[in-house]
């Protein structure tokens, strides 16, 4: 992000560390580039992690190439799509790792976890035209583990991607639009341009963290005279919608940022707008199967094109297929078509709850054969909504209580009560969710009352909305698993084998056995013949057999189970809880069938830091030579590979740790870090390290496996050995011409040496501006760098240039130190 002329911007520093080639007398990149093809934590060597997609969605039907990022990426790495209907094509490898880059926090906000560094792979997804719209999950392996699933999401219209440059707005050709971006730096703001087609409303949705990317957006919209239409915030993590008025060829800019403009390489989001009202909720929320329901659609604009919340009637034909669950209903206005929105086709008696005297019950009458489910608000932050329910001694009624799903934004409490008004049974949150769920036994004929209230106090308006649902629990069971499962090499013996887990939960009286069934094992990967859950047992170990020549590799799998329930024989799927949204709004969205069956190796490498965790003084600005000892194990004599960690445990303000091979036999290692200028001296700096060889698997294939010591590296940094500042005043230069920056190198009484001064050119003005390098002796310290220029058409504007001064401390390690030049470029 390019700032102001005059704005301040935190010190920067590149991917790379400068080194003063002797040869050629020009600075290179090498020894200490940052490339990290091998990532990992502190405690020990992890699994891989999956952090983004970007672009982080696109239409169904469409091809896209997109960047995989994540972490601790190494080249045996496996990519899953866990959707038949899309084909994942890895068209490179593993990239550059992506450093933050400046600004950077100091004080109070330098002391907060660092962000992890991804490393990204090219791919390219083919999207199946029948696919829904929606996420779908991918994940990926090696011999170090597996990690959990990512998303990516399938969409329905037209989409682009982020193309702006600097601060400039991006301008939207035309709406409805959804934009694929990214907020990549702390302190970043995006902005988008567009020109309202018709008077009337525009609805905004905003997706990041149902994309699992970690933060908080928030949105200003604007018209063209600056005025603020409207300024949202997601303080609840739940991500952001909202509906601003618009005039007809009016101008207006919407802005995204994190709320506490905070920035990182998977911050990607999306962001849709459309010239229609938008839906945000329906009373009641499901349709009986096979029935016209009236349906009241509350949402902003619906009625009237205003920004304000309203309603309307319409009638919508439920459909009779028995495997629909779901409709998605776009709800069609004066003032546009609404955004989809999702209604549940429902097989039990759906009503809307009636008007009745405050405090007074509503009776629910659900049967045996059919449930029954009621659709209401909670007018007032402090109310309680009460249904009474018939029930005999023994009955089991299956109880849910919904909001979240629906999306609304109460946090429903649901509580059983008897006629004395002494409670029986209550339930909050369920494992996944803020609604709440329980099964009620009936201790005793009579009448039950249902509460509903809301935990947080939030309710009061019509969009305030649940859905409870009652119905008889008949005999069934459910199965789960665990989607990540792992299984250490060297663990698996003749005597003991390796195992899976599978829990039964057991629905009304069923107390049967379970036959199970694996789908899906891979050559030389069997289980134990005829595995069976016993009787009353919901825990079992299903064991995983493997061949003496098993290598490690990772497969999908399924599960079945099998039962008799009353007189008939069921089969009921595992299910795994699937990750990567961070804002569900019910489990079931969460839920997949396939499991992924891993199998790892130890690595034979050990890595110590020389002193542990004892603080070692640093100049600021210098590279620093970290004593290793490396000990190999089981015979292995390889080279070994030492790189900084991709989780470290404080934000890094700029530490670059560098990339050192170790040839076979060697043990005692100095492994080089570069600590910035700017690095504060009232804290100790710290950094992760990890060690990566390559071993072959039983089956002969090479796998890269990591090792990471026990104690970090701690740094307390002292002043600096060289400074370089500017003598250039308000520099002024029409593009195309020439200029001169003047400089002074500033050296340190414990420092002499040569100094190299570069001018460093980013992407968003290669090409447009050069400079050559030049010397400063030692007996100097003064210098002018000549620049260059183009007559490039995006030349233009306020930039700042970044200067660099690298001096050589015992003619081996770096010593760098930049300062910013403020440029205006005018035509």
């Amino acid at each position: 992000m390019r700032l102001g002329r005059r704005a301040r911007r935190g010190p920067g520093w590149g991917r790379n560390l400068p080194l003063w080639n002797q040869r050629t007398g020009a600075v290179t990149w090498s020894l200490l580039a940052v490339t990290f093809t091998f990532l990992c934590g502190l405690v020990r060597a992890q699994g891989p992690a999956v952090g983004y997609v970007y672009p982080p969605g696109a239409p169904a039907g469409t091809t896209v190439e997109v960047q995989l990022g994540g972490y601790d990426f190494t080249p045996d790495l496996q990519f899953f799509v866990l959707d038949e209907r899309v084909k994942l094509t890895v068209i490179g490898t593993a990239g550059d790792d992506i450093m933050l880059q400046p600004p950077f926090w100091f004080g109070p906000k330098s002391r907060v976890g660092a962000m992890p560094i991804p490393r990204e792979v090219s791919a390219r997804l083919e999207l199946s035209e029948d696919l829904p719209p929606g996420p779908i999950f991918w994940q990926v392996a090696n011999a170090n583990g597996a990690s959990p699933t990512g998303i990516f999401i399938v969409g329905n219209g037209l989409e682009v991607q982020e193309t702006r440059r600097s601060d400039r707005p991006q301008s939207l050709d035309s709406l409805p639009v959804t934009i694929n971006g990214r907020i990549g730096r702390i302190a970043e703001v995006d902005r988008y341009r567009f020109v309202a087609p018709r008077n009337g409303p525009v609805s905004i949705d905003f997706m990041a963290r149902r994309l699992g990317a970690n933060f908080h957006g928030a949105i200003v919209v604007r018209d063209s005279d600056g005025r603020k239409l409207a300024d949202a915030a997601d303080t609840e993590g739940l991500d952001l919608g909202l509906t601003v008025a618009v005039e007809a060829g009016e101008t207006y800019e919407v802005a995204v940022n994190d709320v506490d403009f905070r920035g990182h390489r998977s911050y990607v989001y999306r962001l849709s707008l459309e010239a229609a009202p938008t839906v945000v909720a329906a009373l009641p929320a499901a349709g009986e199967r096979g029935e016209t329901q009236t349906v009241e659609f509350v949402g902003y604009g619906v009625a009237t094109g205003s920004a304000e919340l309203e309603s309307v009637m319409r009638e919508v034909r439920f459909p009779k297929d028995s495997a629909r669950s779901e409709i998605s209903y776009r709800l069609e206005t004066p003032f546009g078509i609404a955004r989809p929105f999702p209604l549940f086709v429902s097989d039990l008696s759906e009503s809307i709850e009636s008007t009745r005297v405050s405090g007074d019950a509503t009776r629910l009458t659900p049967t045996l054969v059919r449930g029954a489910a009621v659709t209401g608000t909670l007018s007032a932050p402090d109310e309680e909504d009460r249904y009474t329910l018939t029930a005999k001694k023994g009955d089991v009624w299956a109880i849910e209580l919904q909001s979240r799903a629906l999306g609304s934004r109460l946090d429903v409490r649901l509580q059983v009560v008897d006629a004395e008004g002494k409670e029986l049974a209550k339930s909050d949150d369920t494992s996944d969710s803020t609604d709440a769920a329980l099964d009620f036994k009936a201790p005793a004929d009579g009448e039950y009352t249902i509460v509903v209230s809301d935990a947080i106090l939030a309710g009061g308006g019509r969009d305030d909305v649940y859905r409870l649902s009652v119905e008889a629990r008949r005999p069934d069971f459910r199965l789960t698993i665990d989607q990540n499962v792992v299984i250490p090499l060297e663990s698996v013996t003749a005597e003991t084998k390796p195992t899976m887990s599978v829990k039964v939960q057991r629905l009304g009286d069923f107390q049967g056995e379970v036959a199970l069934r694996v789908e899906g094992l891979p050559d030389g990967v069997t289980t134990v013949e005829d595995p069976k859950i016993p009787i009353d047992k919901n825990d079992f170990a299903l064991p995983i057999v493997l061949s003496e020549i098993a290598g490690s590799f990772a497969s999908h799998v399924r599960v079945v189970g099998m039962a008799g329930v009353g007189e008939a024989s069921v089969e009921r799927i595992a299910y795994a809880k699937a990750a990567g949204n961070l804002a569900p709004r019910s489990s079931e969205r969460l839920q997949t069938s396939q499991a992924l069956l891993s199998y790892t190796m130890k690595s034979p490498v050990a890595i110590r830091v020389i002193g542990r965790e004892r603080q070692r003084a640093v100049h600021r600005g210098t590279t620093y030579p970290t004593p290793l000892t490396i000990t190999r194990s089981n015979g292995f004599e390889g080279p070994v590979v030492v790189r900084m960690a991709a989780r470290q445990s404080r934000h890094r303000q700029g530490i670059l740790g560098g990339v050192l091979t170790i040839p076979p036999g060697e043990e005692d290692v100095l492994y080089p870090i570069f600590m910035p200028e700017w690095l504060e001296t009232d804290r100790t700096s710290r950094l992760n390290v990890c060690a990566f060889v390559e071993v072959a698997d039983p089956q002969g294939n090479m796998r890269s496996l990591g090792a990471k010591p026990k104690s970090r590296i701690t740094m307390i940094m002292e002043g600096a050995l060289i400074k370089v500042f500017h003598k250039a005043v308000d520099l002024t230069v029409k593009p195309g011409e020439s200029f001169e920056i003047p400089v002074q190198v500033a050296r340190s009484e414990k420092h002499s040496a040569e100094a190299a001064v570069q001018l460093e050119v980013g992407e968003e003005l290669a090409g447009m501006i050069d400079s050559e390098p030049i010397l400063v002796p030692v007996e100097r310290d003064e210098a002018t760098l000549r620049v260059t220029t183009t007559t490039h058409p995006e030349l233009v504007g306020d930039y700042e240039l970044k200067v660099t001064v690298t001096t050589m401390v015992d003619g081996r390690w770096p010593a760098v130190s930049q300062t910013m030049v403020p440029v205006l470029f005018s035509h």
